[in-house]
């Protein structure tokens, strides 16, 4: 299997993308009080955090508006696959 030792499909990068947005956006603040200001179960974001897969879509959604952040990586053909929006930013369409 020569060539596929770093192979990673494109939802495994995003995944991997989205909890990292998540870790970066909760900064400091403990998983409890994210889980309580986002009006979630800490266990929600732990799955979030150990699943290989998107998880709840809804789960994710009070996260951002919990964190005022964009977590899922939007799709940026031609450029940095990386970049994360702010809410802002993504209300002025950038």
């Amino acid at each position: 299997m020569v060539g596929r030792k770093n192979h990673h499909s494109q939802e495994e990068i995003r995944v991997a993308m989205l909890r990292d947005n998540l870790l970066r956006a909760m900064g400091t603040a403990s998983r409890r009080e994210v889980a309580e200001q986002a009006g979630l179960e800490v266990e929600d974001i732990d799955s979030l955090l150990a699943s290989s897969t998107v998880g709840d879509l809804y789960v994710v959604s009070r996260l951002e508006a919990a964190l005022g952040a964009a977590l899922w990586p939007r799709l940026n053909l031609g450029g940095d696959a990386r970049e994360s929006s702010t809410p802002a930013e993504l209300d002025d369409g950038r």
